[in-house]
């Protein structure tokens, strides 16, 4: 993704360009930019995948009506790359960023904020199935972005073998509902496509010991 995807999004929704553009570097799914235009700050975000989009404005929806302070969505696009929506700014630093320069009273204040937040999260409807798939085929991405060297590349392609395990045997579990939550023909394909992929690749440096 460039700056010039990003000045196209914003002269499309804000018909200006943005005075600064700023990447985040923080995430794993997607590539998401703060923009200034006049002075107003949004944060847009982008991904090849469609699905993570429409996951994004979906929960940013459910949740807009609780106490909880997020971002509202000013745009969204799925009809066409690239898939991307445009939300307000909240001011601050991401966690991971800050949290070993704070002191124990701050991470407690945090701690009970967290606890509030699901409190209010608790409101939302009981869920009738546990967990979704719709694409796994991230080494690739966290390759790229995170410049992995063959070791952590290795360890993230094991990492999805037990996903593909873990998540199919949550599927098929009750939990605390009545009935399992249900496994599609469609989930179970992928999941055996994902897991074969990364099998035979992990399978052909077997022999390498760096892991």
């Amino acid at each position: 993704m460039t700056e010039e995807i990003v000045n196209k999004i914003c002269n499309e929704i804000f018909q200006v360009l943005p005075t600064e553009i700023i990447r985040n570097n923080v995430g794993l799914a997607g590539y998401v930019y703060t923009v200034q235009i006049g002075n107003d700050k949004y944060v847009v975000k982008i991904s090849d995948d469609k699905n993570l989009i429409l996951g994004s404005t979906y929960w940013l929806d459910k949740l807009k009506d609780l106490d909880i302070p997020i971002p509202k969505v000013i745009a969204e696009n799925t009809s066409a790359f690239p898939y991307y929506f445009v939300m307000t700014f909240i001011p601050g630093k991401d966690l991971g960023l800050v949290y070993s320069s704070l002191s124990r009273d701050e991470k407690k204040a945090i701690a009970k904020s967290l606890i509030n937040y699901q409190k209010e999260i608790k409101k939302l409807p009981v869920a009738n199935v546990f967990g979704s798939l719709n694409s796994l085929d991230y080494a690739e991405y966290l390759k790229e972005e995170m410049n992995l060297n063959p070791s952590q590349e290795k360890a993230v392609k094991f990492y999805i073998l037990v996903f593909c395990i873990i998540f199919m045997s949550e599927k098929g579990a009750s939990f605390n509902q009545s009935e399992a939550a249900p496994v599609t023909e469609q989930e179970k394909n992928l999941l055996v496509k994902i897991f074969e992929k990364y099998y035979e690749e992990l399978k052909a440096v077997a022999d390498d010991k760096t892991l």
